[in-house]
Parts: C-alpha cells; sequence; structure tokens
C-alpha cells in the first residue's frame, strides 16, 4: 500500500466532491488507506503472507532477495506510459522526480555499481518529463540486468496483457502461489483507471490501449534511453523489444546495448 501522499489526498477541496464521479474517486481513497478494500488477490491465493507492492524498491531488489530471501516479481511497464500517468496524476511531491534524482546524484555506491552511466544525465539541466524518464532509466534498467543473478523475475506488463495465462503463472510460481487468480478478479480496474479523466487522457497519449505508446515529450524518452545504452523499450513500439521477436533475443538479453 502507498502511505506517502500529498496533504490533500485524504483531506480534499471541495471542488473535487461537486460530482458523483468525484465522490466515488475519494471513497476508493478512503478504501484502500483504511484497508476496507482487503486483499483480494492475496485472499484468491489463499496465503497468509501478504504480498506487499512497492514501486519505490527497484533499487533493493537484489539486497531483499539475497540478503532476506524474499520472492522478488519486478513489473516493467513502457517508460512512456509510465511517464504519462505520472504526468496526468503529478501533485505535489508524490510524483516530483527532483528529490530522488538529487539523491541519485549524490549516491558514490550507485554510480560505483552502474559504472558512472548515469553521471552525464544527472549533470543536465532536465526538464520535467526528462527527469521522470531519467528516473525510470535508473530504477528500471539496473534491476532488470541484475536480475537473473539476484533471483528476481522480470515481468514485462503488456506481456502480463497480452498473455495473461502464461505471465501470471510465472507470478504464481515465484511467489509460491498455488492458485492463478481468476480473469474476473485480474480484470478488476485499479483505482487510478477508475479516474473518469484517465480514459479520454489515455485514448489521446495512445499509450495503454496497445498502439504506439506517444506521451509528452516522446523523443525525450528516446535520447534518454540512447545515452544510458538502454535498449529494452523503443518508443516506435508499444511493448519490450523481446516481444517483436524479431532478434530472437531473450526477455534480457534486450536491456542493454
Amino acid at each position: 500500500m502507498q502511505y506517502r501522499r500529498p496533504r490533500d489526498y485524504l483531506l480534499p477541496p471541495p471542488s473535487r466532491l461537486t460530482s458523483l464521479a468525484g465522490i466515488r474517486i475519494e471513497y476508493h481513497k478512503l478504501e484502500e488507506v483504511s484497508g476496507a478494500s482487503g486483499q483480494p488477490l492475496t485472499a484468491a491465493a489463499k496465503r497468509k503472507e501478504p504480498i506487499v507492492k512497492c514501486i519505490r524498491a527497484n533499487l533493493m531488489l537484489d539486497w531483499l532477495s539475497r540478503r532476506h530471501g524474499w520472492k522478488v516479481v519486478l513489473l516493467v511497464r513502457h517508460p512512456g506510459a509510465v511517464v504519462e500517468s505520472q504526468l496526468r496524476l503529478r501533485r505535489g511531491p508524490v510524483w516530483d522526480p527532483e528529490p530522488v534524482l538529487n539523491r541519485y546524484r549524490s549516491d558514490a555506491h550507485l554510480h560505483e555499481l552502474t559504472k558512472d552511466r548515469y553521471r552525464r544525465l544527472l549533470s543536465r539541466h532536465l526538464s520535467t518529463v526528462e527527469a521522470l524518464a531519467v528516473n525510470w532509466v535508473i530504477e528500471n534498467q539496473w534491476a532488470m540486468e541484475q536480475a537473473r543473478e539476484s533471483g528476481v523475475t522480470v515481468v514485462f506488463y503488456e506481456q502480463l496483457k497480452a498473455s495473461p495465462g502464461r505471465e501470471w503463472s510465472r507470478v504464481c510460481r515465484t511467489l509460491g502461489l498455488s492458485d492463478v487468480p481468476s480473469a474476473p478478479l485480474i480484470g478488476r480496474p485499479s483505482q487510478q483507471s477508475s479516474d473518469p479523466r484517465a480514459s479520454s487522457l489515455v485514448r489521446e497519449s495512445r499509450s495503454l490501449d496497445g498502439t504506439r505508446p506517444d506521451p509528452p515529450g516522446h523523443r525525450t524518452h528516446s535520447t534518454c534511453a540512447r545515452q544510458a545504452h538502454f535498449a529494452g523499450y523503443s518508443m516506435s513500439s508499444p511493448g519490450p523489444l523481446c516481444m517483436s521477436g524479431s532478434s530472437g533475443k531473450s526477455q534480457l538479453d534486450v536491456v542493454s546495448k
């Protein structure tokens, strides 16, 4: 569960309560934080231990897996779709990339592990789109490269949508779940997708509907990825490059050039 929230998350201004749709959104937020909605995937899998979702632990996955024995699945999504979503939902400190990038700029251990590949990008003055793109590359590229050695299972969101039977089986095997969740449960919309503003923005950006992802600054994404020698995704393709089947390479062989 995400507990780091802007101040107005639980105390919304009156302007958000002027429509039935707005009231529903705020109600779902209260459900999420209170835990009233429960953990349906955990319940469906008949598992007592909680399944933890954390969107800020990518650079800790090797430590969590090898030092503490956690069973880890790294879910990776197209950077175009991620940045489009962050731009759309950006409010307050939650999706402000600068505090995180400032920590990366001064993190000597990160630069040592990654052999200074991000120093050039981090030394530039970055626009919001550039900063979000750089943040995505830093938090996904190295984790994907180290996944095999770390014992981490990498699952691509686009493949999870395209081949749910196969990919959900991989997820469940990794997490030690005996039952794959049912199709209705898997297809249940998230709170983010229930926002009535999302559907029109998604269609405009074409980032989530199976066509070419084309959010604001898509050329910026490509530039940042090239400078970091990242080749797992392309802004001219809606899925990971391994889905094209043209190279014959495995999922992780195409992460870096």
